[in-house]
C-alpha cells in the first residue's frame, strides 16, 4: 500500500519543530497490523510521551488528536517512564 512506502520514506525524519511527521509516522505504524508488530507498544508510548507538559502546546495538541482518533485514552492513564521520552 501507499502508506507503507510513505513510512519507509519518512522513517528517519521528525518533521518540523512540531514533530508532525514523526507523530504521523507513529500513527501509521500503529494502524498497520503487519508493520513491526513487536514494536507497537514502543510506538504507542512514544506517541503518548508527546502529551507531556515538557512539549509545546502544538506538539501536545497533535498528539492528543491522534490519541483520540486511535482511541488510546485508556492507555494515557499510565504515562511512560521518563526513560522512554524521546529527546528534543
Amino acid at each position: 500500500m501507499f502508506y507503507k512506502l510513505l513510512i519507509k520514506i519518512i522513517i528517519l525524519f521528525i518533521g518540523f519543530q512540531n514533530k508532525n511527521v514523526r507523530q504521523l509516522w507513529l500513527v501509521l505504524a500503529l494502524v498497520d497490523p503487519t508493520y513491526r508488530i513487536t514494536e507497537k507498544e514502543k510506538f504507542k508510548n512514544e506517541l503518548k510521551s508527546y502529551t507531556a507538559p515538557a512539549y509545546s502546546f502544538e506538539i501536545r495538541e497533535t498528539a492528543f488528536g491522534y490519541i483520540n482518533e486511535l482511541q488510546l485514552w485508556e492507555d494515557l492513564h499510565s504515562p511512560p517512564s521518563s526513560a522512554q521520552f524521546p529527546s528534543e
